[in-house]
């Protein structure tokens, strides 16, 4: 370049690196371009409680609405009043979750969950993500053995996904003390008995034992999962914990009629969670299952917090309920204490 040239020499101005976070509130008009400093001259936000959220609904947060990250839709780090003081930035220790292991593991939950095998346009629809991306994550997970594809191009799960549950299970110390107790039980009640694990809003059942004469296959299976809200097994663990507690699982569940019996006033359900509280044991008669009445009692662990129930459950016309819960309370109360872990260890050479 010659040497009289006018940009010859001139160099432009570096624009200095921002992570994504800082140019999402930034793009929020409404939030200053810098934090507010402290005494020592680090960012203010930095000693603020971590309240944020994470959520996956698809088209919950939009990209360029405030606390969006661009480009990542369904994932939300929080709201943003537009006070520096009172707003939250993403913790530290956020950075270390891996995206792409989060968008395979959600490709996964969404197959899982659909009973027919599915194609990588429903998964993208289902997951909010774009179908090239759920392209990339289900062939990682082809590889790894989890999904196979089928003739006609769609996707389902292997039998190495059943390998996880029954690992989890095996490993899992309160399902050694159960098996015997639910045996004696079922022989003592000759009804259904389930046992669940606590999961906040949701119970997953982990064990299940027919009654007589019942040949239906789902109530056979492990790891079905069901709301806590109106199930017996799930009020039964919701009353081993306080009543804001008990809101706070209720404001991230979702409330809706599974039967016409259903409860989903939140007011009404802690009523129902108050009077399991003061029983010892919770019935929920039609509503999570339409013709089915069921009798809980929660499993704590040594700091008295529920970790999973123990079900009994039979035929709504077969029972009133409250002759069930005089026939079925004691002896489910006392499985459910003998596998609390703050209670004696089973014998079981005399289970």
């Amino acid at each position: 370049m010659p040497s009289g040239h006018p940009r010859r020499g001139r160099r432009r101005p570096c624009r200095p690196r921002t992570s994504r976070c800082s140019r999402a509130v930034r793009a929020d008009p409404a939030v200053p371009d810098r934090w507010p400093r402290d005494s020592s001259g680090s960012p203010a936000h930095r000693a603020l409680p971590p309240a944020f959220r994470v959520t996956r609904s698809r088209g919950d947060v939009k990209p360029g609405e405030p606390g969006a990250s661009p480009g990542r839709i369904g994932l939300r780090y929080g709201t943003r009043s537009g006070d520096p003081m009172t707003d939250v930035a993403p913790p530290d220790r956020q950075t270390l979750a891996i995206r792409s292991a989060e968008r395979t593991l959600l490709v996964l939950e969404v197959i899982s969950r659909n009973r027919r095998r599915t194609s990588l346009a429903g998964i993208a629809r289902d997951t909010g993500l774009d179908k090239s991306a759920v392209q990339r994550c289900a062939a990682t997970l082809v590889s790894a053995g989890y999904l196979r594809q089928t003739a006609d191009h769609k996707l389902e799960l292997t039998p190495k996904c059943l390998e996880l549950g029954y690992n989890f299970l095996i490993s899992n110390a309160l399902m050694e003390r159960a098996y015997r107790v639910l045996m004696r039980l079922r022989r003592e009640v000759g009804e259904r008995i389930n046992l669940s694990l606590f999961a906040g809003s949701y119970l997953v059942y982990a064990m299940r034992l027919t009654g007589k004469g019942e040949w239906e296959l789902p109530m056979s299976l492990v790891g079905r999962r069901m709301p806590t809200y109106c199930t017996a097994g799930g009020r039964a663990m919701l009353s081993k914990l306080s009543d804001d507690e008990v809101l706070r699982v209720l404001e991230t569940s979702t409330l809706h009629r599974r039967t016409p019996m259903t409860l989903t006033s939140p007011a009404l359900i802690l009523d129902a969670v108050r009077t399991a509280r003061a029983d010892g044991y919770a019935v929920v008669s039609g509503e999570a299952v339409a013709r089915e009445i069921a009798i809980a009692a929660a499993v704590t662990d040594s700091h008295g917090k529920p970790i999973a129930a123990v079900h009994v459950s039979s035929e709504l016309s077969r029972w009133d309920k409250a002759a069930f819960a005089d026939h079925f309370a004691e002896p489910i109360v006392s499985a459910a204490g003998r596998l609390s872990f703050d209670a004696v260890p089973v014998d079981h050479a005399r289970s």
